[in-house]
């Protein structure tokens, strides 16, 4: 069974939370969908990748494939297959922002499996 949900860009902010990304997790390798910026095209192995609040507009697809909490800050993430190769970040994986109340909003902006598909426009089409 697939879902769709859709917002208009008047409405456009995401209505993903990190509990739904787990939800689907559970399941397997989840896609998502984050803002693109010139942090996420430089980041490091150690770095942990905190999407901004500003919407430019341009997306980035990952692989979202386990989470875990970094040693040194406590901070939790999401582990991420990058589409960059395996040169860029963590051997071609990055880290980025998961919340620690589940039911806050996620860093990821679409999220994408078998099971569910969760879609938010940008636009209306024809306008």
């Amino acid at each position: 069974m697939v879902k769709l949900k859709s917002f208009s860009y008047k409405d456009f902010e995401s209505k993903i939370k990190d509990k739904d990304v787990l939800d689907l997790l559970v399941d397997g390798p989840v896609v998502g969908v984050l803002e693109s910026t010139t942090q996420l095209s430089s980041l490091s192995s150690k770095e942990i990748y905190v999407p901004p609040a500003l919407r430019n507009w341009v997306r980035h697809c990952v692989l979202i494939t386990k989470y875990g909490e970094d040693v040194g800050s406590g901070l939790p993430y999401w582990y991420c297959r990058e589409s960059r190769g395996q040169k860029h970040a963590d051997k071609g994986y990055i880290k980025v922002l998961k919340q620690k109340n589940l039911n806050d909003k996620s860093a990821f902006l679409e999220i994408w499996s078998p099971k569910e598909v969760f879609v938010e426009s940008v636009m209306k089409r024809g306008q």
